[in-house]
């Protein structure tokens, strides 16, 4: 027989436990939770339910490994080991799955990248043992987009290739087409943009297979990214719009807001401030209104970037600040360093390089909390430019020659030429033609190979005032003739792609004016069809009205008739000479009067309700026939 007592005492224990580590008051919940283990663990086996006997120890142990992993996660994984032994002697793997896969949306709270990617390697070699397939595929997802969001590019592409190898191999098309979406993802961080759009291409197809429109919407938002990053704005322009819609469709006003964000970063690259900042605050109004406070805190950096780029840094740093500000309050400490690089950014800018390298630093600070290397790189470049501009030489060496080797390592080629560069400046300032013109071949190569023409020209005409000072005037020379010749190239494009970028901006305004319009009108009607139903409403309701007087009027009319005539016509008739008398011919000629006003009034009943109309003007064929032959 079970005994109440022990359980009584266990539940209590383990129920006080649980609320106790939810109040984040670790060390009671962990005492809690073991004087519960204690207790449970002295009960005879021999009269317990088996089943029940390990839950209840499963769930013990789950709060002590909460408990312990704040403070000792290695402690906390080998007691997610023994609760996936505990349910799997007793033939429960599903419940271990379960188990797992609540533990996976918690631990990403917690510490930093390296203790959770090692929870992360626990959960997949413990899934594996489990063969449940589609959590595997599904933690690997998570896995992968917890380290790419942190700047680990190789580690999450290692698991999306094999969240992609399990859902092909067991058509699990969902997670298949989110799987390409996320290696799109991977590509674009390192710059292979075709391989990247091949990606988004083949999550399309199969979001669109499973009918998947809100995921496809996604797909349409990165597709338009990249070409916004290529500058091909009316691809942009159409795949941006593509994903506004079907998020208007879907009512998913958060990606609606990040639709309009988006549209506006076009404008903003298009050089058109006042539209990108109209956009801007439409997304704003969104965030405001759902009172989404980390939506709100990234749309003002865009909101910063406009107005740094139109020289108000005082208006910039504010919305800066705010995005800062906002962003501690939701605890979103992680999102703070690239924040604070802007602001570094604005105060270089402005010539207060103290002021720059605080920022950077801080932002450094908070890029190695979370082990983000892309963010350290950037912080750390800041600063060495920094130094570099105020005259610290070698300390803007050691901070340059320190980016230079994160973004080597992370494959980050566009941040190498730009690191490249500055370190060339910096041996020039250094007074050091021959090593900065090293330099400069070895950025010139990068830029090329990316085709980024304006860094190309750049480094281009720091190579002829090296050359220079080395005496080489003809190699000086040569490189001058290339710098005129690309200038052009890019003056060229410049004036072209400016012809493009206005005819792309009113197309935009025209879409968004006859948008803006047709959505008026629609309210507008939807107002007037209103009305009308009120009116057609109140009209039956007062016909209904009328009808039933109409009815009661009729019915004690006719039987008031009725009465009387029927009174007329039992008076007896005189009979005069074989003849009626007067008064008996005025009688039966009142009760006959009667008798046709009663058939009048019942025939009002029948003239309340209008006919249906039953063909074009109301009549059936038989009547149009009819009515031919009238005519005729």
């Amino acid at each position: 027989m079970r005994d109440n007592g022990h359980y009584l005492t266990v539940d209590s224990a383990l129920a006080r436990a649980e609320v106790l580590l939810a109040s984040e008051d670790l060390a009671s919940a962990e005492n809690m939770a073991a004087h519960a283990l204690r207790s449970h663990t002295a009960a005879s086996p021999a009269t317990e339910d088996r089943i029940s006997h390990v839950r209840t120890q499963a769930r013990i142990l789950l709060v002590i490994s909460r408990c312990r992993r704040r403070n000792d996660y290695k402690a906390g994984f080998d007691l997610m080991r023994d609760i996936c032994n505990l349910y799997t002697s007793i033939g429960r793997r599903d419940e271990a799955v379960e188990v797992l896969r609540s533990e996976a949306q918690l631990i990403e709270k917690f510490g930093d990248t390296e203790i959770v990617s090692s929870y992360y390697a626990l959960l997949l070699q413990i899934l594996t043992e489990l063969d449940d397939r589609e959590t595997l595929t599904r933690i690997h997802l998570k896995a992968g987009n917890f380290v790419f969001n942190r700047g680990r590019y190789p580690e999450s592409r290692a698991h999306y290739v094999a969240a992609l190898k399990l859902a092909r191999d067991n058509q699990f098309v969902r997670l298949e087409a989110d799987a390409h979406l996320n290696m799109g993802n991977v590509h674009w961080a390192g710059g292979d943009y075709d391989e990247a759009l091949q990606c988004y291409l083949q999550a399309e197809e199969h979001y669109s297979r499973i009918g998947e429109i809100r995921a496809r919407g996604d797909v349409y938002n990165n597709v338009g990214a990249i070409y916004l990053y290529q500058g091909e704005y009316a691809l942009v322009l159409e795949y941006f719009l593509k994903a506004l819609n079907i998020r208007q469709e879907a009512g998913d006003w958060k990606r609606v807001a990040g639709s309009l964000l988006n549209i506006g970063n076009v404008y903003f690259h298009l050089g058109h401030e006042a539209s990108a900042f109209e956009y801007y605050l439409q997304s704003k109004n969104l965030y405001e209104r759902h009172d989404d406070r980390p939506g709100l805190a990234e749309l003002l950096v865009n909101i910063g970037a406009v107005y740094e780029r139109t020289n108000n840094r005082d208006l910039a740093l504010q919305a800066y600040r705010k995005s800062v500000e906002l962003r501690r309050e939701c605890g979103l400490e992680a999102l703070l360093a690239t924040t604070l690089i802007n602001i570094a950014i604005v105060h270089m800018n402005s010539g207060d390089y103290q002021s720059a390298v605080e920022h950077a630093q801080q932002a450094l600070a908070k890029a190695r909390e979370n082990n983000d290397l892309r963010v350290q790189s950037y912080a750390i470049h800041c600063i060495g430019e920094a130094k570099m501009k105020s005259g610290e030489r070698r300390a803007a060496r050691e901070h340059l020659e320190q980016a230079l080797e994160i973004r080597r390592r992370l494959g980050y080629r566009s941040g190498e030429a730009e690191t490249l560069n500055a370190i060339a400046e910096l041996e020039m300032i250094e007074d050091d033609p021959e090593s900065a013109l090293s330099t400069i071949d070895e950025a010139l190569l990068t830029a090329r190979e990316l085709h980024e023409k304006p860094r190309e020209l750049e480094l281009l005409l720091k190579s002829a005032r090296c050359r220079e000072q080395c005496g080489r005037l003809r190699e000086a020379l040569d490189d001058h003739h290339k710098a005129n010749e690309l200038r052009t190239q890019i003056e060229r494009d410049k004036n072209s792609q400016l012809l493009t970028n206005l005819q792309v901006a009113h197309q935009m305004e025209d879409m968004r004016r006859n948008k803006d319009g047709a959505h008026r009108r629609v309210q507008e009607l939807e107002q007037e069809i209103g009305a009308l139903e009120t009116q057609r409403r109140a009209l039956e309701a007062r016909e209904r009205d009328r009808s039933e007087s109409l009815r009661v009027i009729s019915h004690d009319l006719r039987k008031s008739l009725k009465n009387i005539s029927d009174a007329l016509r039992r008076q007896p008739e005189s009979v005069e000479t074989g003849r009626t008398t007067a008064a008996g011919k005025d009688n039966r000629h009142l009760a006959e009067s009667i008798r046709q006003t009663g058939k009048v009034v019942a025939g009002l009943e029948e003239l309340l309700i209008p006919p249906v109309a039953t063909g074009d003007n109301g009549l059936d064929e038989s009547d149009r026939i009819d009515t031919k032959q009238k005519k005729s």
